[in-house]
């Protein structure tokens, strides 16, 4: 545990995406990643 870090404090949500992504293999976030580029391209 680190120090100054409340230990029940929930992380932020992009937090736990970003955690969420980080364990997933490659193909999970590079799909992730090409249908955001995509949807930023037609929207």
């Amino acid at each position: 545990m680190r120090y100054g870090q409340d230990p029940y404090q929930k992380p932020s949500p992009l937090g736990r995406f970003g955690s969420w992504l980080g364990r997933r293999p490659f193909e999970s976030w590079g799909f992730f990643l090409a249908g955001f580029i995509v949807a930023r391209i037609l929207f």
